[in-house]
């Protein structure tokens, strides 16, 4: 398997019913509330700055933040590249405006228009490295000067990375989680093992072979959807010069478990993964 084939394990899984039903209203799936504190810290870190403007919100999945960013503004577009999780999206919000487009290929919107971009989730880290790296100029390009670009991305330096079958890196609020959540979580976990752990066993090995490592990023599986996802990782040098590439300014960036925020110095390896805030100059 090679890096082009990424997109393919990908989009696949995101197509699946089973998945596409998590990330419903109807499934389940809850239409108001943050990833984890990181998403929560990015968006309030920029409200001010952003309250009213025209946004974009790219890989919007069954629409889990589309309540949450038109909060900020009613000047609202919502795409995703999986046709079924569009159709999911309309379902939950009928009266938005929600499209097939992929981040790779704007050509569809407005250039120069938004005043916010977000792609959450770690949708980026579903591109290859080259998509990746045309799906930032993508949004560069939406981008009005002065605006503000919001994206999560795993760490190449973190648990993510690092994670197997038997030694997952977890859900990042685990510690938010009740008691009695949390001994529920774990039983429904020992009884779900049996069948889990030889999937997951068996879907890293598949990936295995498409696993590349460049030092400031790498494509490797991971745990989610029991190693079911080939993911592009990247350090916070990597991101920097990643951002510097398109023409936006790296202007913070944090923890996606405890919403801190990190030095853009630094390499983290607690991080599972980073949420970062970048800019358009506005001249």
């Amino acid at each position: 398997m090679s890096l082009s084939d990424l997109d393919g394990v990908n989009r696949t899984r995101w197509s699946d019913e089973a998945v596409v039903e998590q990330y419903s209203a109807d499934g389940g799936g809850r239409m108001d509330i943050w990833s984890d504190p990181g998403e929560q810290a990015a968006v309030a870190a920029v409200a001010s700055r952003v309250r009213g403007v025209p946004i974009l919100d790219l890989g919007v999945g069954g629409g889990r933040t589309t309540s949450l960013l038109r909060l900020l503004s009613d000047d609202y577009v919502g795409v995703d590249y999986t046709p079924a999780m569009v159709d999911a999206a309309r379902l939950n919000h009928p009266d938005v405006d929600l499209r097939l487009a992929d981040a790779r290929d704007l050509s569809g919107l407005p250039r120069a228009a938004f005043g916010l971009v977000v792609f959450s989730y770690n949708g980026l880290d579903a591109i290859d490295h080259d998509g990746r790296q045309l799906a930032l100029a993508e949004m560069a390009a939406a981008l009005r000067p002065g605006g503000v670009l919001l994206y999560s991305t795993h760490n190449r330096s973190g648990p993510c990375f690092r994670a197997t079958a038997l030694h997952p890196a977890g859900s990042p609020v685990a510690h938010t989680w009740s008691r009695g959540y949390r001994l529920g979580f774990t039983a429904v976990g020992a009884l779900t093992a049996p069948v889990r752990l030889p999937r997951a066993v068996r879907n890293r090995r598949r990936l295995q072979p498409s696993v590349r490592d460049h030092g400031s990023w790498a494509v490797a599986p991971n745990e989610a959807h029991d190693f079911g996802l080939l993911l592009h990782y990247v350090t916070l040098a990597g991101v920097r010069a990643e951002l510097d590439a398109v023409g936006l300014v790296l202007e913070a960036v944090f923890d996606a478990e405890r919403g801190a925020p990190l030095a853009l110095d630094s390499d983290p390896t607690h991080a599972r993964y980073f949420h970062v805030v970048a800019a358009k100059p506005a001249s």
